[in-house]
């Protein structure tokens, strides 16, 4: 059994953002992971090349994932995560109890500040090692996937149904769930808490702009295949993308999240209007 762990490595214009990736990377060279580290040039076609996106240029997910799959053997298993995902020193011993029922599952992520990525020892600033124990007593800041494992027969088998996301666009993450959900039998578990966590960046203005090139596509696939394929509702009086879906992740997949924190639904109204515009 190998794990590959799967990204998208970009630069970054910005300080904190460059140190945040470059940290996220280096706890993965702290657990048994085999590198599938692809550059955001690798590949012909991409959010620029597609869509115009002059802001960041983002690879699509099935490209990445067929760019190592040929190698991967029956039993192996591919790690998908946004670039500024930690993860913890504990992740594989944890990950292979849950696949031993499981073929597939996501992480709910937690938010920590920088400061806390580090400590400072005698003038030197060094990354700190989180484990499970670390993240139990962090509250998650919202409905944040970031990371899904998964084995390479059960991409097989639903590959075909899952839209052609961009790596690092929104919603890619909360719509593989239903996937994993909806292909295993009832009871199986599916996600794995305190294990990974994400850097609060500064600077979010792509991320979070409904105008975005790969933002708008990656959300307008991923309405179209929820509503679709899993009946889930967007329509004004439910909004998919604001308390709505919210509670449809909390009461469908174990989420906890503060959906009446201050600013909450501003973005996500905004979205869901774009959408039908």
């Amino acid at each position: 059994m190998a794990f590959y762990h799967t990204t998208c490595l970009f630069a970054s214009r910005n300080p904190q953002r460059a140190e945040i990736y470059s940290a996220a990377l280096k706890t993965w060279d702290n657990i048994k992971v085999r590198k599938n580290h692809i550059h955001e040039s690798a590949f012909s076609r991409n959010s620029e090349t597609e869509l115009g996106d002059t802001e960041r240029k983002l690879i699509f997910i099935k490209d990445i994932i067929n760019y190592r799959f040929s190698v991967m053997k029956k039993n192996d298993y591919m790690i998908l995560s946004n670039l500024d995902i930690f993860v913890c020193t504990d992740f594989i011993e944890r990950a292979k109890k849950i696949l031993k029922h499981s073929e597939a599952f996501f992480a709910q992520r937690k938010d920590i500040h920088l400061s806390q990525a580090f400590e400072i020892s005698g003038g030197q600033k060094t990354l700190k090692k989180f484990t499970e124990s670390n993240l139990v007593e962090i509250p998650p800041f919202g409905i944040n996937v970031d990371l899904i494992c998964f084995s390479k027969a059960w991409w097989v088998k639903n590959r075909s149904r899952i839209p052609d996301f961009l790596l690092g666009a929104e919603l890619w993450d909360l719509t593989y769930p239903h996937f994993m959900k909806a292909s295993q039998a009832g009871g199986t578990p599916i996600r794995l808490d305190n294990c990974i966590y994400h850097v609060r960046h500064s600077d979010t203005k792509a991320y979070t702009n409904t105008t975005n090139p790969s933002s708008r596509y990656n959300r307008t696939i991923a309405v179209k295949c929820l509503e679709e394929n899993f009946g889930v509702e967007h329509d004004k009086k439910s909004l998919w993308l604001n308390r709505g879906f919210t509670q449809h992740m909390v009461e469908n997949f174990g989420f906890t999240a503060n959906i009446n924190r201050q600013g909450f639904d501003t973005y996500f109204l905004n979205a869901q209007n774009e959408i039908r515009t």
